[in-house]
């Protein structure tokens, strides 16, 4: 996955994207809903979005790849 990253243009942004999704995500599940304050703009949220959904694809696509090659070897 290392070589894959290296390789494929904005995917370690992407990966920072969906890390940082992830943890906003946590602040409002175990935080109190009504007190927390987001320091993100819609726009921010949806940035981080665009960029995280290229890591997202890229799973189901890796995914797909290794599960080949281990039915190749069989």
């Amino acid at each position: 996955m290392r070589a894959r990253i290296d390789e494929v243009e904005n995917l370690e942004d992407a990966i920072k994207s969906f890390m940082e999704i992830g943890r906003e995500r946590n602040q409002l599940v175990h935080s109190d809903y009504a007190s927390l304050s987001i320091n993100k703009t819609p726009d921010d949220i949806y940035t981080l979005y665009l960029s995280a959904d290229v890591f997202v694809k890229s799973v189901g696509v890796e995914l797909r790849a290794c599960s080949a090659k281990l039915a190749a070897r069989t």
